[in-house]
């Protein structure tokens, strides 16, 4: 009698309609990945479409920023001269300009430049550099495998209400001993304004006004993917 109550509540519930189902199939890729070339896509003429930005190289030491339109024609190039380890880009808040960043490694400290990409005027060139993130350990040999410190541009944001932008960047590592954390710039000078040295790397970034007090509030998570000397302690 109770295998009949199953089968009988089993029925019961059965779909009264037919359940459309697909089979997906597996398409095999092989991937190799190009050193001398970095992507990532930006809204740069404000119209609310991305387009690609790359920095490619033949040598691995001559960057060179490009820029495609939605046709895949280059509308812009830009020479850097440097051994590009990351790019990013922001528009500004208050005006609305794109900006292109690239981090590059300069001799025993970390680098960050600038360029303006202006839509209507490709070929006008605005450039900008910020102070650079010293080092206290020198990069070694054996460390190319995880690479040196890369310093991530995040967001162009007026933090203390002052009227100007500041330049929200955090940097990570994948070695012990090696610089981390969240670091501030002036926007409009290139210079620092304030750091925050982590012993985890930094993961997203949250920058907002997030209680509606009026003041820009930055909470982040954070991971360690390698060990470090001390005991990790996240920044939340």
């Amino acid at each position: 009698m109770m295998l009949l109550l199953v089968v009988s509540g089993v029925v019961a519930c059965r779909p009264q309609r037919n359940i459309v189902t697909h089979v997906l199939t597996p398409r095999y890729m092989q991937r190799t990945d190009d050193s001398n070339l970095k992507c990532t896509f930006a809204d740069l003429s404000g119209n609310g479409r991305q387009q690609r930005v790359t920095v490619e190289s033949s040598t691995g030491l001559d960057g060179i920023l490009k820029a495609y339109d939605h046709d895949g024609k280059q509308i812009f190039e830009y020479e850097t001269g440097k051994q590009v380890r990351e790019i990013n880009a922001l528009q500004d808040s208050k005006d609305g300009s794109a900006w292109i960043f690239y981090s590059y490694m300069d001799q025993r400290q970390i680098s960050l430049g600038a360029y303006q990409f202006d839509w209507h005027d490709p070929e006008r060139q605005i450039s900008r550099t910020y102070d650079p993130v010293a080092m206290n350990i020198d990069f070694k040999e054996s460390d190319h495998r995880t690479g040196p410190p890369i310093l991530v541009p995040v967001k162009l944001v007026d933090l203390d209400g002052d009227g100007s932008t500041e330049l929200v960047c955090k940097i990570y590592s994948q070695q012990a001993g090696y610089p981390r954390g969240l670091i501030v710039y002036d926007h409009g000078t290139g210079r620092q304004k304030w750091h925050l040295d982590t012993e985890a790397n930094l993961t997203d970034l949250i920058i907002d006004d997030l209680d509606s007090d009026g003041s820009i509030e930055i909470m982040a998570g954070s991971s360690v993917n390698m060990p470090t000397s001390r005991e990790s302690i996240p920044l939340n």
